[in-house]
């Protein structure tokens, strides 16, 4: 982390905002739950970095490419797990005012 900050001071950047796609429907839980521990913990990073936003997107059922698209990603069941996986996501952290 002290790495980065110090690039952010000495090449003059700013973050916005941090991007934690992974699959929200990727049809193996253990994937799942990989990517919300990977976003939970990008989530907390946030401050520190000088950002509040952190984008998450869902993907597909695809189990090898998130951006291909697949049939599965119709069925009633991906769309369980994606509402499934958003209430498990860590709130949104943001700044007051």
């Amino acid at each position: 982390m002290d790495q980065v900050l110090s690039a952010f001071a000495t090449y003059g950047v700013t973050m916005s905002a941090i991007n934690g796609t992974f699959n929200m429907i990727h049809p193996d839980l253990n994937a799942r739950q990989e990517g919300l521990q990977r976003l939970r913990e990008l989530a907390l990073a946030c401050e520190s970095l000088g950002t509040f936003r952190h984008h998450a997107l869902h993907r597909d059922r695809d189990p090898n490419s998130m951006w291909r698209r697949h049939p599965g990603n119709d069925a009633p069941d991906a769309w369980d797990d994606l509402l499934h996986t958003m209430e498990r996501r860590s709130p949104s952290r943001r700044k007051p005012g």
